[in-house]
């Protein structure tokens, strides 16, 4: 549990986002979807008990992700999926990431789960944390690993959204399309940028981050998602 404890505190401390566990404290961070939407996403942990080989128990923590759903004048939310650490950044950090299918979360650093991902004709994954949330989209026409490693490849369609000075109300979002094979980099990259918000001061900021650095940040973000099918599910 030390990693997801890990990958937690990188989640509250970097990205700012507000983990509590009673639905009044929650800060709803918003996000540019794949669909072009709106959507909201918050978090919290729950703790639970569970019984150890001697018998004891013993204390855990799960973290999940919520989505926000209009109810009348308030928000109540949907549960989005359970968060899971991937990778290490360094000694006291690692992403915060939900691999979802069919509505239901997988524990990457399970076999059992791995394979069903690698059988999959489409996954989604959601990743959180640097004052950045991507959500992206794979999927194939067969199964994931098998159109990887062969001509078809995987396509993978993903937003990634950038909050400068971790605003909760101006980000800007590079929308990415491209098809992914193990044997050959991408032919074409799709990219399209969009800008949310009203401060004058982070829109211009954004827009000139964007025009400097925005396809580029785009794409070595892309690769990062790309080695997760290279060095996880179809390695």
């Amino acid at each position: 549990m030390k990693l997801v404890k890990l990958s937690i505190v990188a989640l509250c401390s970097a990205f700012l986002i507000g983990c509590a566990s009673d639905s009044e404290k929650v800060q709803w961070r918003p996000y540019k979807d794949i669909d072009g939407s709106i959507k909201e996403v918050s978090f919290i942990t729950l703790k639970e008990q569970t019984v150890d080989k001697s018998k004891k128990y013993e204390p855990i923590e799960r973290h999940f992700a919520n989505l926000a759903m209009p109810f009348g004048d308030k928000k109540t939310f949907k549960r989005l999926g359970e968060i899971f650490p991937l990778g290490r950044v360094n000694e006291n950090y690692s992403m915060a990431t939900i691999f979802l299918m069919n509505d239901k979360s997988f524990n990457i650093h399970q076999d059992e789960s791995v394979q069903t991902l690698s059988k999959a004709k489409e996954f989604e994954f959601y990743e959180f944390g640097g004052m950045r949330l991507s959500h992206a989209k794979f999927t194939a026409k067969t199964e994931i690993c098998q159109d990887f490693n062969g001509k078809n490849g995987v396509n993978l369609l993903m937003t990634t959204n950038y909050y400068p000075q971790n605003s909760f109300t101006d980000f800007y979002t590079a929308l990415i399309e491209v098809n992914l094979q193990r044997k050959q980099p991408p032919q074409e990259i799709g990219y399209n940028a969009s800008f949310t918000g009203s401060d004058t001061k982070l829109q211009a900021m954004m827009k000139q981050e964007e025009q400097q650095h925005g396809k580029d940040t785009a794409v070595a973000n892309m690769q990062e998602k790309a080695s997760i099918l290279f060095n996880i599910i179809c390695k």
